[in-house]
């Protein structure tokens, strides 16, 4: 049986869409809150839910590090490159440790949100799936469709 890691910030759900609230899900290595950027103000990867995620060695991870990047105090001019570049480095750690490990990353629903602008919005969606090709994903999981849509999309390098 494959060992799944979860990285999330957000509201966990299992295969069949129900909520985790028993011990039936694979571990969550859950911190609300948190940024993917390093120089952000609360980094993920400063926490002791990273450092026992790696220790996990997950076959499968799944990363939703939702929008905290986004608040004005974190996303500026170079925004969308480091989060790019943080987040690679974040895959790269997972498969240092499991390089056979299936890796998927979720697009946030971003829907509603009025702390950020649109602009910064879509630009943290597209970096999210630019990663997703240049780290090779397995797939991105769209968390703006709802939880009764959830679709699991291939990821295809461009042409």
């Amino acid at each position: 049986m494959p060992r799944t890691g979860l990285l999330l910030t957000s509201l966990t759900l299992c295969a069949d869409n129900s909520l985790c609230a028993d011990n039936s899900c694979p571990p969550r290595f859950k911190v609300s809150g948190v940024t993917l950027m390093q120089r952000a103000h609360n980094p993920y990867r400063r926490r002791r839910q990273y450092s026992d995620a790696l220790k996990f060695r997950p076959d499968v991870v799944i990363v939703n590090l939702d929008t905290n990047d986004l608040l004005a105090l974190n996303w500026g001019p170079l925004g969308c490159i480091e989060f790019a570049r943080d987040y690679a480095d974040l895959v790269a750690e997972f498969r240092g440790r499991n390089p056979a490990a299936e890796v998927f990353l979720c697009l946030p629903n971003v829907r509603g949100l009025d702390f950020c602008s649109k602009a910064a919005q879509a630009e943290l969606l597209a970096t999210i799936r630019e990663v997703a090709v240049s780290v090779e994903a397995a797939g991105l999981i769209d968390l703006d469709m709802g939880a009764s849509d959830l679709c699991v999309v291939p990821v295809q390098p461009s042409a």
